[in-house]
């Protein structure tokens, strides 16, 4: 399986919809509707940002390299961020 598919399958059909959405008037009198970005992105962002600001997260302190991953990549770590996205989403509609 690739890894685009096995990706596929774990993004949730509804992906919560905006997070902010708004809409505006601009100077011709259009109303203009701006989305931004989903809520499950949005849900990731915050769980990242958990993520990386525990002392015993994925990124610690070392003496010998300063700041770094450890026991995990990048993607790892995305992964993660996205998995407690979708189980955000998962326990909205509970």
């Amino acid at each position: 399986m690739s890894r685009a598919t096995k990706t596929a399958e774990r993004v949730p059909a509804d992906d919560g919809g905006p997070a902010f959405p708004v809409e505006h008037r601009t100077s011709t009198g259009y109303v203009k509707q701006e989305f931004g970005i989903s809520l499950r992105d949005y849900f990731a962002a915050k769980a990242l940002q958990g993520l990386c600001s525990n002392p015993g997260g994925p990124i610690q302190s070392s003496a010998q390299s300063g700041w770094a991953l450890v026991n995990c990549n990048e993607s790892n770590v995305a992964g993660t961020a996205y998995w407690l996205a979708d189980a955000m989403l998962r326990a909205r509609l509970k």
